[in-house]
């Protein structure tokens, strides 16, 4: 379900820089502490959950 919603995102928000952070929140500044945090992290690999 997640994934679905993430997908609709860009149609519902534009492509503008950081629209995959609307997925969390609509409020400004959690939504750069959103993308502060999934930055901050690497990616995880397939396998490694």
């Amino acid at each position: 379900m997640a994934a679905a919603i993430l997908a609709d995102t860009p149609d519902r928000f534009g492509t503008a820089a950081g629209w995959w952070t609307r997925y969390h929140d609509h409020r400004p500044d959690r939504r750069i502490r959103y993308g502060q945090l999934v930055r901050a992290h690497p990616p995880v690999l397939l396998g490694r959950l």
